[in-house]
């Protein structure tokens, strides 16, 4: 809905301008609207200084840029919560598997979870999941890779990570392995550069492309959650007018 349609709603239905409280996560000083964008607005336009909020305050060991986003936190967040859950690192600190979106870290910690419970149904016992991602690592990961390469697709995927390419080329090695069981990642490779992504696709992947901020020591995790008034509406008003272009802010 235009913004300007969804003002007039609002002025009509709030005309003293006492909303519902928005949603927003305060870190480090800096207010992210997650639900109530429109009624940021709305205040802005009746020259309010003060708004009611729900405010979940998170503490952070990474450092802010005057660019972050909502957007952003979360990623850094399912980037931190991968790389502890398979401990990737201990075996291969060299690693680096990145997405564009937050969720790629998840359907990745899916795959190396059922890598593991392959493992350990072939060993009779439970195979330790750092051995098993590793496993994963070298036997999967890394020749998918030198597939993917070979068949030239970070020519035509420049939009992507590695990450990206990775998920997309096992969902089709497991799409051809339907009718093929012998279907290798060079096979899969050749066919995802055949099928390409579509345009609209690739729009979306570099709108909502992000990176984990740099670390500075200890991971994102819910400080506290309280409702009180947000003041300083000029630094809500940087957060929610940038994130509320994307999912990440939401709502009215």
């Amino acid at each position: 809905m235009p913004l300007r349609r969804r003002l007039r709603e609002l002025h009509n239905v709030f005309p003293d301008g006492v909303v519902p409280a928005i949603s927003t996560y305060e870190v480090d000083g800096m207010y992210f609207v997650v639900d109530g964008r429109h009624r940021v607005a709305l205040a802005h336009e009746l020259g309010m200084e003060y708004i009611d909020a729900e405010v979940t305050a998170l503490t952070t060991s990474h450092a802010l840029t005057p660019d972050v986003d909502v957007r952003q936190l979360i990623h850094t967040e399912q980037h931190r919560i991968f790389k502890e859950r398979s401990r990737l690192l201990v075996r291969h600190p060299e690693a680096k598997i990145l997405f564009s979106r937050p969720t790629g870290y998840g359907q990745i910690l899916d795959l190396v979870e059922a890598h593991a419970y392959q493992m350990s149904v072939r060993a009779g016992e439970l195979v330790p999941l750092e051995e098993a991602t590793a496993d994963w690592y070298e036997t999967e990961y890394l020749p998918a890779i030198a597939a993917v390469h070979e068949a030239e697709l970070p020519q035509d995927y420049e939009h992507t990570t590695k990450g990206d390419i990775y998920l997309w080329v096992q969902a089709k090695r497991r799409e051809l392995r339907t009718t093929n069981r012998n279907s290798t990642w060079a096979d899969a490779a050749l066919a995802a550069r055949r099928e390409g992504v579509s345009r609209r696709e690739q729009r979306a992947l570099k709108r909502e492309r992000r990176r984990p901020l740099p670390r500075r020591g200890q991971p994102i995790g819910v400080h506290s959650s309280s409702r009180s008034t947000a003041q300083a509406l000029h630094t809500s008003r940087a957060r929610s007018s940038r994130v509320g272009g994307g999912t990440a802010a939401k709502g009215s």
